[in-house]
């Protein structure tokens, strides 16, 4: 066999796309499927931020259903006007994503610099990423990085993911890619699925650390893991041409199966030509393995979680 010659693109070039973190449950632009992930990474530009996963502590869940998201709107109010900063930055929540009361982003930015201006790390990020997106506040990075690092410095893993991403692209800071690094790091040892794949992406690129690619691989793989698309169609190239790890067709094409479905045309691309390498029982291990990991990783019904935000 003569074996792939060409790597997927996941990426536009020459610009460099990085997978951004921020508010966990509502932004804009964009949603993916499960509402806790990045879209389709080839459709966004350096600017753009986007939803991805960063919890903070143990979520607290509320009643899905309507009347349950008022009484707890109600209650939540009711603790941050007498000053507690974690059901301030839940009424934040509230407020921003129209959850037991209308939308309003201006209200849930208030809420969260009341709990930011006490310390609280998830309100110092979620403020941050207002700032850096224009949402209730106007955009203005430089108060974004402030609030970001802020939180950053309390180990928010979210927060650190995010500067980390200023410092990749040069918003509201210097471009730095060696700091930008270090938070990714900081963020990918707290299994921020985010943090993961941009670390992957620097190794694989070369970007703030020496180029390795089976670093790149190793942190694609835990970000996979996690379902990000990005990650899934990249260590899905890696299997499939040898980069950093032993060549296996089943185990690419298993991930670029995965990517794919999640809209990632590249990906789709790719595992047709790893196809015309592999037997067809080869073909359908892949496809066994990727069913047993969609069935693994299916998201359980469940309520929505405010801290999240």
């Amino acid at each position: 066999m003569a074996g792939i010659q060409t790597t997927m693109k996941l990426m536009p070039k020459p610009s460099l796309l990085w997978t951004a973190l921020v508010l966990a449950a509502v932004c804009e632009p964009v949603f993916r499927a499960d509402a806790s992930h990045p879209s389709i990474p080839n459709a966004r530009s350096d600017d753009e931020l986007v939803v991805s996963t960063g919890v903070v502590g143990v979520p607290r869940a509320f009643p899905p259903d309507e009347a349950g998201r008022k009484t707890f709107f109600r209650e939540t109010k009711d603790r941050a006007e007498n000053g507690d900063a974690e059901a301030q930055q839940d009424l934040g929540g509230c407020y921003y994503a129209g959850i037991g009361v209308a939308r309003d982003p201006v209200e849930g930015v208030k809420w969260f610099r009341r709990a930011a201006d006490q310390g609280y790390a998830p309100a110092q990020s979620n403020l941050g990423v207002c700032y850096l997106n224009g949402s209730g506040v106007s955009q203005d990075s430089v108060e974004a990085v402030k609030w970001l690092r802020k939180a950053a410095e309390h180990g928010n893993p979210t927060a650190q993911s995010n500067l980390g991403l200023c410092y990749a692209t040069g918003k509201g800071v210097a471009q730095d890619y060696v700091e930008a690094v270090e938070l990714f790091r900081k963020a990918a040892e707290q299994r921020n699925v985010g943090a993961q794949s941009n670390l992957g992406r620097c190794y694989k690129e070369g970007k703030g650390v020496s180029q390795d690619y089976r670093e790149a691989a190793r942190w694609y793989r835990n970000a996979a893991d996690q379902g990000d698309a990005e990650a899934q169609g990249q260590l899905g190239e890696l299997l499939a041409t040898g980069k950093g790890v032993p060549k296996d067709y089943v185990q690419a094409h298993k991930w670029l199966n995965l990517a794919s479905s999640q809209g990632l045309m590249e990906a789709r691309e790719l595992m047709s030509r790893a196809e015309l390498e592999m037997t067809g029982q080869q073909i359908a291990d892949a496809l066994r393995l990727a069913r047993e990991f969609r069935l693994r990783k299916a998201p359980v019904p469940a309520a929505i979680r405010p801290r999240d935000l």
